[in-house]
């Protein structure tokens, strides 16, 4: 997708404003989150031990060292691997709620679904920090969910900024860029299936 694509796109977006993509944002991804999410509110970051490690810990620093106020980071381990379970993002929205923080996701779809969950129920926004081209749901309205049993999607609006390194994506395991062929080649038929599920109502 060509920039003016991007700008065109966020112009009619209701929640995600600012997009970045591209090689070595990284190092610009702390001014782009106080500019444009934080302002001065506190921030609580949001990863496992493996994307903190991708992406986090350089966030983390940038923050830091331009003054933004950091309450604890939420780090959870690299394994087992975490699981979009309601549970976890009561936790994420409870952190949120006690430190009046923004929340921002360092991960790819797990991470960001739990933030996102978590921050929609407080109704306030949220920022990610993508480290994998492993789903296409970055700036998506909604989180699947596992609640009692079932996998569910639950409505929350999507991130307000969403920074992207393509090196940090590339440097990746190898099978997060294969999900993320599978999430894409998977929307052919599930199109389908839900213009035929409609159309049955």
């Amino acid at each position: 997708m060509s920039t003016n694509a991007v700008d065109e796109a966020l112009e009619q977006a209701e929640y995600t404003k600012v997009i970045e993509v591209g090689r070595g944002v990284l190092s610009q991804a702390g001014k782009i989150f106080i500019d444009n999410l934080l302002g001065g509110s506190p921030c609580l970051l949001v990863a496992d031990e493996r994307t903190w490690k991708a992406a986090g810990a350089a966030l983390h620093d940038q923050l830091q060292a331009a003054g933004a106020t950091l309450t604890e980071p939420l780090i959870y381990p690299g394994q087992p691997t975490l699981y979009a379970s309601y549970d976890h993002a009561e936790e994420i929205r409870e952190k949120l709620r006690a430190t009046g923080a923004l929340g921002i996701a360092i991960g790819s779809g797990t991470i960001n679904d739990l933030t996102k969950l978590a921050s929609g129920e407080l109704d306030q926004p949220y920022g990610a920090l993508a480290t994998a081209a492993s789903m296409d749901g970055y700036t998506g309205f909604g989180a699947p969910m596992t609640r009692d049993g079932l996998k569910i999607t639950m409505p929350c609006p999507a991130p307000r900024v969403v920074v992207f390194d393509l090196d940090v994506a590339a440097a990746a395991p190898s099978p997060m860029a294969a999900s993320g062929y599978g999430d894409l080649s998977a929307k052919i038929p599930a199109g389908a299936d839900w213009i035929l599920a409609d159309a049955g109502g």
